[in-house]
């Protein structure tokens, strides 16, 4: 029985870190694809992992792409601004790509200042902005 919930576990951490995988996509680019329900439990996740994986390296972007995510309510869209306030007190800029209308519609409606909330429509277009960002850093 113990051993059997312990696989269980394991294979829902598997399951979870499957979910938002953090990948590199460039030198100091960072993207997160979020794909279904974005619920209170993975947004803590996410925001751990992604904390975590902005201080191992060399990280000027994280791109959190919600292209994947069709619906989420207040709270959790609350927590996808902390994910990127909290990226943003280490140094790092948070990129949010890929939002529906559904996720804007509830964004716009939380009591919370957006206008450091940096957006592209698309993951390619932040790819592009972090590109030409990184390439006017001097060297």
């Amino acid at each position: 029985m113990l051993e059997q919930r312990a696989l269980i576990e394991q294979q829902r951490e598997v399951i979870h870190a499957l979910s938002a995988p953090i990948l590199q996509v460039w030198d100091g680019v960072l993207a997160v694809p979020l794909i279904g329900a974005l619920d209170r439990e993975r947004a803590d996740e996410l925001m751990h992992s992604l904390l975590n994986a902005v201080t191992r390296g060399n990280v000027r972007f994280a791109i959190l792409d919600t292209t994947g995510v069709e619906d989420t309510d207040e709270a959790v869209a609350d927590h996808l601004v902390r994910i990127v306030r909290a990226v943003d007190l280490l140094g790092v800029r948070a990129i949010v790509t890929g939002i529906r209308p559904a996720v804007a519609r509830t964004m716009t409606s939380l009591d919370i200042d957006l206008r450091a909330l940096g957006t592209h429509a698309t993951l390619r277009e932040a790819l592009k902005f972090c590109m030409r960002s990184l390439a006017a850093l001097p060297r």
